[in-house]
C-alpha cells in the first residue's frame, strides 16, 4: 500500500518547516557567537552567565545589542538589553 498524496506532501511541509526553523536557529547561534567575541573583545572578558545569556536570545535582542556595541560602555550595560 502506497503513501497518499495528502501524507507526502505534508512530509514535504513538515520538512520545510525543519529546515527553516533549523537555519533560523544557526543564524541566531551565529550571531551570538558573534556578539560574544566582540564583547570579549571589547571588555578584554565576558562573565559566564553573560555569555549563557546571549547564547539563548531571539535574534532580534542579538541584533538590538549588536546595534548599540559601541555605546555600550559597561559590560553590566548589557543587562538593559537581557
Amino acid at each position: 500500500m502506497g503513501l497518499s498524496w495528502e501524507s507526502t506532501n505534508l512530509a514535504k511541509v513538515f520538512k520545510e518547516i525543519g529546515r527553516e526553523e533549523g537555519k533560523a536557529e544557526g543564524k541566531a547561534e551565529g550571531k551570538a557567537e558573534t556578539l560574544v567575541k566582540l564583547i570579549r573583545k571589547k571588555f578584554n572578558l565576558i562573565p559566564k552567565h553573560y555569555e549563557d545569556k546571549i547564547m539563548i536570545l531571539d535574534e532580534k535582542k542579538l541584533d538590538n545589542i549588536i546595534d548599540n556595541i559601541f555605546t555600550i560602555q559597561d559590560i553590566k550595560d548589557i543587562d538593559k538589553y537581557l
